[in-house]
């Protein structure tokens, strides 16, 4: 028996947007050309903080080129998921978020000391006209405690290719 990456390069491609400690300040995700997806779901992943008052806050942004361009407000989230608790362990339910249309999710209450997973998904076809790439932002979480993270986008492919072939997803590029 061997294992093999049956999915990768079929379904999906992963790629790494941003990651620290997202209290300091805000930090920039990686621009994602989506000429090659259909869709990009961007999952935060995040350590519980030390102490209860900088909770998980993020902004979605499109752009129109990978670098410089034009960068506006991504306002289509309007349901999110996400999951907290002291130590994630694969036991804790989802919970669906719904909100006005926006491109920020702005201080989840309650999420600072848990461990988080938080789901947002981008299809394609949202962009606004002339827009190409969107980026995932982690904002200023505040000053107060320290919390780690990590966000990364799983891409969802237009057409199944070997993962040694596969675009540059920031570029759009083929390799």
């Amino acid at each position: 028996m061997t294992t093999r990456a049956i999915s990768l390069g079929k379904d999906f491609d992963i790629v790494w947007c941003t990651g620290g400690d997202f209290v300091v300040g805000p930090l920039t995700g990686n621009r994602i050309c989506m000429k090659n997806y259909s869709h990009v779901t961007f999952v935060l992943a995040s350590l519980a903080g030390n102490g209860t008052t900088d909770d998980v806050t993020v902004d979605l942004q499109q752009y129109t080129a990978y670098t410089g361009g034009t960068t506006a407000d991504l306002d289509i989230v309007t349901t999110y998921y996400i999951r907290g608790e002291t130590t994630l362990d694969g036991n804790e339910d989802w919970t669906k978020t719904t909100q006005t249309e926006a491109s920020e999710i702005t201080a989840i209450a309650g999420t600072q000391e848990l461990q988080n997973l938080l789901i947002i998904e981008v299809h394609r076809d949202q962009l606004s006209d002339g827009y190409t790439h969107i980026g995932l932002n982690a904002l200023d979480f505040g000053s107060t405690d320290v919390k780690y993270g990590v966000i990364i986008a799983i891409c969802h492919l237009l057409t199944p290719r070997d993962p040694q072939i596969l675009p540059y997803a920031l570029t759009g590029a083929n390799p």
